[in-house]
């Protein structure tokens, strides 16, 4: 599985990958909004939850590379939740960026690229996704990919806004 746009490759995990995604989500500005540093233990374990959802259900968060020179830079894409709301969804979009690509509008572009694959191949109708509502960058990010603002909800102790878009009629 391989999705290409304009920079970038989304793609399934390998080998290896773990060590360069617990920095990634260790950075103090993504821990901070996706609940603290990973080891690349945790980051494993990470890894190999999104390769069951992958198995389980054909659809995961993908890794993220540039497309010049192969580096991972993040990950993006759509889990299966159990905790969601099932009168809603629980198909959750999320994404994470190494910091040192921010302000590109690489995670607009990995983003809106995962959003096509869910809603076309995946064949799924709806999709959510959750930030804090002091995240500007992500909310701005569900805003350019046509997602609405639902309103508040709180996880695991702490307030999130949450945002919803259905699949293309």
């Amino acid at each position: 599985m391989r999705i290409e746009t304009e920079r970038l490759v989304l793609r399934l995990w390998r080998h290896g990958d773990a060590e360069r995604l617990a920095p990634i989500m260790s950075h103090p500005l993504v821990a901070e909004m996706l609940g603290g540093p990973l080891s690349v233990e945790a980051a494993q374990e990470r890894i190999d939850w999104y390769m069951g959802n992958w198995h389980e259900r054909g659809y995961t968060r993908f890794a993220v590379d540039l497309r010049e020179t192969g580096e991972l830079v993040g990950r993006v894409g759509v889990m299966y939740e159990d905790a969601w709301d099932a009168d809603s969804t629980r198909d959750e979009i999320g994404w994470a960026i190494d910091p040192s690509h921010w302000g590109l509008g690489l995670a607009t572009e990995a983003a809106r690229a995962a959003v096509g694959d869910a809603f076309s191949r995946a064949r799924l109708r709806r999709l959510i996704g959750f930030t804090y509502p002091h995240n500007a960058s992500s909310r701005r990010v569900f805003d350019k990919l046509g997602f609405t603002h639902e309103g508040a909800v709180t996880w695991e102790g702490a307030e999130h806004v949450w945002y919803s878009r259905n699949a293309p009629a």
